[in-house]
């Protein structure tokens, strides 16, 4: 069976619009909505009674998107997310923290939200951890299957991790600037499909480039794609960096458990680390 990559990422902030959840569950009398919102963040009140993530969030759609989420993720903070469904029955996510906080020179770091699109009851990587997300109308639950699932198939909390529904394949910002420090280039990798077993993974790979001109304007060009196979063990140059294929996962049915979405998981070589 070749599982195929389908760019399916809808754009789901709009789906939120005039969203509530019913009553409100605040003290309308001293704060807005939105400042309750932010200063509550779902499973927040969680992990201070308990000191560790609750295993099922369930939570309305509005509250997600404006004070977020408080997922495990090594910034130790609320993730704001925007879930919603498509006309064509996909899901869509985005986690808007999702390693924007994290440094430029991190494989983690993304510029934007980390968005992807998948089915109903798909397993989702995130960071160490692995969800399962569930959405109706205006309220949404995701549930932490990480401890059902053997540890061969987990990715480690340092990797970056590129699956199927994707809506960027952009790896990281490199930051590497010419001479002028005018032009910047950023290092795209998307996952196109696995091999009949599962073992390998097509890659697609490309370089996207920007710089200012002087008038101001800021120009962009990607290079011309190019397809690379891998299997675990591989490894990717990426400027002046390789990263190595840590864990293939294809969207092949775990039992008892879920289908993944299907993804692969890089990890940086340090210096030492590579053979000369």
């Amino acid at each position: 069976m070749n599982v195929t990559f389908q760019h399916r990422f809808v754009l789901i902030g709009f789906l939120l619009l005039g969203l509530g959840c019913g009553k409100a569950d605040f003290p309308t009398n001293r704060v807005t909505k939105d400042e309750y919102y932010r200063s509550h963040p779902i499973g927040g009140d969680y992990f201070q009674r308990h000191g560790e993530y609750p295993q099922q969030y369930d939570f309305c759609l509005e509250q997600a998107s404006i004070g977020g989420i408080y997922l495990p993720n090594p910034m130790r903070e609320a993730d704001r997310v925007e879930l919603g469904q498509g006309s064509d029955g996909l899901l869509g996510i985005g986690f808007f923290s999702y390693g924007m906080r994290l440094p430029t020179s991190d494989i983690r770091h993304v510029s934007g939200a980390r968005a992807m699109s998948f089915h109903r009851g798909e397993l989702i990587p995130y960071y160490d951890h692995v969800f399962q997300v569930i959405c109706t109308k205006n309220t949404g639950r995701i549930v932490d299957l990480t401890r059902q699932i053997s540890s061969d198939l987990l990715p480690s909390a340092d990797s970056r991790v590129i699956t199927l529904g994707d809506r960027d394949g952009e790896i990281c910002r490199l930051e590497n600037y010419d001479v002028s420090k005018t032009k910047v280039e950023n290092h795209r990798v998307a996952l196109r499909q696995f091999d009949h077993d599962g073992k390998r993974a097509q890659l697609e790979l490309s370089v996207v480039s920007r710089w200012k001109c002087d008038d101001g304007r800021i120009e962009t060009s990607e290079s011309e794609p190019k397809l690379q196979w891998v299997r675990i063990g591989d490894t990717l140059e990426l400027s002046d960096r390789k990263l190595r294929v840590r864990q293939i996962v294809p969207p092949i049915e775990i039992e008892g458990v879920g289908k993944p979405i299907g993804w692969i998981e890089l990890a940086l070589v340090e210096p030492n680390q590579i053979q000369s």
